[in-house]
């Protein structure tokens, strides 16, 4: 009985550990997931609370495993201490765009969002992106963008992105003026 306890805790575990990293898969094969502004103005409490959890529970397991983590004192203190930033990313993920983003991949269809433009400037790693404000870090952004479309808007310029998704948020497609 307590076997079955343990290895339920840790499949648990591991769930919410991968419903954290489940919005990068996408993210890493050029397709860019937005949650809708109203969507991350309503969850940022929960995603708040989601992401704070996590992080103590990252730092709790490195901490109480640091014995059998790999390398010496310097590279475990340099994991124990940047766990926390690692755990509150994944939390506030799972909110803020796992739950659209499941949603929007099974039950999805033809959507658009309005969006504010941050800026539309290049960036490592991004070549012609338009950023918008009000989103979550990492997810606030579309790369290559044709240059006709990304030089036609300015900061602070309303444009509509449409895709496949839902009114929480849609993996993007096309962006209009």
């Amino acid at each position: 009985m307590v076997v079955v306890r343990i290895k339920l805790f840790w499949m648990l575990k591991i769930g919410w550990f991968s419903l954290g990293l489940l919005p990068l898969v996408p993210f890493m094969f050029g397709y860019y997931f937005l949650s809708s502004p109203k969507w991350i103005s309503d969850m940022k409490y929960l995603a708040f609370v989601a992401g704070t959890v996590t992080a103590v529970w990252f730092l709790c397991v490195l901490v109480a495993k640091w014995e059998a983590l790999p390398g010496d004192d310097w590279k475990k203190c340099m994991a124990v201490l940047g766990s926390p930033l690692m755990g509150y990313f994944v939390g506030k993920n799972i909110v803020y765009i796992t739950g659209p983003m499941l949603l929007a991949f099974v039950v999805g269809h033809s959507a658009e969002l309005t969006l504010t433009v941050r800026e539309s400037k290049s960036t490592r790693g991004c070549r012609s992106p338009v950023e918008f404000r009000e989103l979550s870090f990492l997810f606030d952004k579309i790369c290559n963008v044709p240059a006709d479309i990304r030089q036609g808007v300015a900061p602070g310029e309303i444009v509509v992105v449409s895709g496949h998704g839902t009114n929480l948020g849609l993996f993007a497609a096309s962006i209009k003026r």
